[in-house]
């Protein structure tokens, strides 16, 4: 009888302790980690500035199409205007297209060896519409010597210019009366500088020019020099520095006027 009391509690003990190890098994938990992120689905791009560049959940996927920039554009770590700049991309470069939002086209291109990426304007794709001093089967008539007040206001008329050797002519206008004559220049830099006529009515300097994206032309007095052939009047700066952050390249102004 004592040997079957013990044998009874024995298995009574071995039944509880497996019943405990049942029950520890059963609430014993298992840490679980998301591995997708809102953002999962955006790619890195393969540039040696990837992590300075902005991304967003919804941009418009591109998949790495290739193009050519048909005239300047600035690229920018994101899709505004006031963004820092990467660098500029002059016009026949090759990119790569990676994502579109807010009129600007996520890229990457080769700089100096290194694959630089950023936010361009779509327009840099784009050729300009404007024309400058198209070929005309019109014979011009002679020369006709202008009195200085004549060809200032002649400059008041229809022009087009560019504010750096890169660029594409788009329209110009001259506003204001004289002594405090201005010109607006419709490229991307968004230039208006004050503008001095000689005593022959041709503009001769730029004054104070401003940038309404950021960017700087010093010195702050630029001269211009004009000559007349092929049937226009082209004026063209000396060199000045055209800056925004730590970007800056020497460039020219360039105005024309048809005769």
């Amino acid at each position: 009888m004592h040997l079957g009391r013990v044998v009874g509690l024995l298995a009574l003990v071995m039944l509880t302790s497996g019943a405990g190890m049942g029950c520890k098994l059963k609430t014993k938990r298992t840490k679980t980690i998301d591995p997708s992120p809102l953002d999962s689905d955006i790619q890195p791009l393969d540039a040696v500035n990837q992590n300075d560049i902005q991304r967003f959940p919804d941009e418009t996927r591109l998949f790495g199409e290739i193009d050519l920039v048909r005239q300047l554009g600035s690229v920018k770590t994101a899709p505004r205007e006031n963004a820092p700049l990467v660098s500029l991309v002059t016009s026949d470069t090759v990119v790569r297209k990676f994502a579109i939002k807010d009129g600007f086209t996520l890229v990457t291109f080769d700089e100096r060896g290194a694959r630089k990426g950023g936010w361009v304007r779509q327009s840099a794709f784009e050729k300009s519409t404007v024309v400058v001093a198209p070929a005309t089967t019109v014979t011009p008539a002679p020369a006709v010597a202008l009195s200085p007040s004549s060809r200032q206001s002649a400059w008041l008329g229809s022009i087009t210019g560019r504010d750096n050797d890169a660029a594409n002519y788009r329209r110009a206008k001259i506003s204001g009366s004289p002594g405090s004559f201005a010109i607006t220049i419709d490229n991307q830099f968004g230039f208006t500088c004050g503008l001095v006529f000689d005593s022959n009515g041709r503009p001769s300097r730029l004054t104070s020019c401003r940038s309404s994206q950021n960017w700087t032309a010093s010195p702050s007095s630029i001269g211009l020099f004009c000559s007349e052939g092929g049937g226009q009047e082209v004026c063209t700066s000396s060199s000045y520095t055209l800056s925004s952050g730590t970007f800056s390249n020497s460039a020219k102004f360039q105005i024309i006027r048809r005769l």
